[in-house]
């Protein structure tokens, strides 16, 4: 019995000392103190990307706003125009002078009196195409029978000449004057004078500029000639408006529907011509 006493401690004391962990405990690890930690580790700064190309290029083109403004003329032209029968206008520059753009001013004042569309007016192209140099010279002269031919040639009913003439009145500076004249091509009656001296040479800001002060001054001429209560011609074939008062509507009929000089003023009972209202 007591040899089993023995054998079983000496079997626990084996096993006690058989499974027992002699490895080391780990070193001990300061902790750092208050505003003594730096840190173990470090982040790189972003680098700047490349600069990076527009993936859209430069315009190759310095595009100017285009003249829009309207003159302020426009409106009560426009009124007056529809109101004697919407005639049908040709701008022609009939003198012209060596190294002159006609072209480009006929274009022009022709824009500013079409009045954005309101107003009809044969290209400038194709009015002088369609005339002869004799004609041409004519409608410089004023002639009525050059006239009559341009309104039953080009169809039109209001012809505006423009001529242009040196001038000397400034010594300093080279100009040009452009003398403008509308004119009733059925009967040669005058509606609007305009003129201005120009600087050369001539360029776009400039021809724009410049056509723009003839065609204010040509509509507030139309404007007042047609809105006058003054007498209109006499006659049946001098654009004077029908005894009734009224003009009719088809153009196309030349010799039956003249264009008025004025328009047809309606009358109180007391026979006082009333001027009609020019306001837009």
């Amino acid at each position: 019995m007591r040899t089993i006493a023995v054998a079983l401690s000496a079997g626990i004391l084996l096993v006690s000392f058989g499974c027992r962990d002699n490895t080391p405990p780990p070193p001990r690890v300061p902790v750092p103190q208050a505003g003594l930690y730096s840190p173990t580790y470090h982040y790189e700064h972003m680098k700047p990307l490349p600069p990076q190309e527009s993936e859209l290029p430069e315009p190759p083109f310095e595009d100017r706003p285009l003249v829009t403004q309207r003159p302020p003329e426009q409106p009560a032209f426009v009124n007056a125009y529809n109101a004697v029968g919407r005639p049908r206008f040709a701008v022609l520059v009939t003198h012209t002078l060596k190294g002159l753009d006609a072209q480009a001013i006929e274009n022009t004042l022709s824009d500013w009196i079409s009045s954005n569309g309101q107003v009809t007016i044969i290209s400038p192209t194709v009015t002088r195409s369609k005339l002869s140099e004799d004609q041409i010279k004519g409608l410089q002269n004023s002639s009525s029978k050059t006239l009559g031919e341009v309104a039953d040639q080009l169809g039109v009913d209001v012809v505006i000449r423009v001529e242009a003439e040196p001038t000397d009145v400034y010594p300093k500076v080279d100009r040009i004057r452009l003398v403008s004249e509308a004119l009733n091509t059925k009967d040669a009656i005058s509606l609007g004078h305009a003129f201005v001296d120009m600087p050369i040479p001539l360029e776009k800001p400039q021809i724009n500029e410049y056509t723009r002060y003839l065609a204010r001054k040509l509509m507030d001429d139309m404007t007042n000639t047609w809105t006058s209560p003054g007498p209109a011609p006499v006659g049946a074939n001098t654009g004077a408006a029908t005894t009734s008062g009224s003009v009719s509507p088809n153009l196309n009929d030349r010799n039956t529907a003249p264009i008025p000089a004025r328009i047809p003023q309606p009358k109180q009972p007391g026979g006082a011509v009333v001027a009609p209202s020019t306001k837009p």
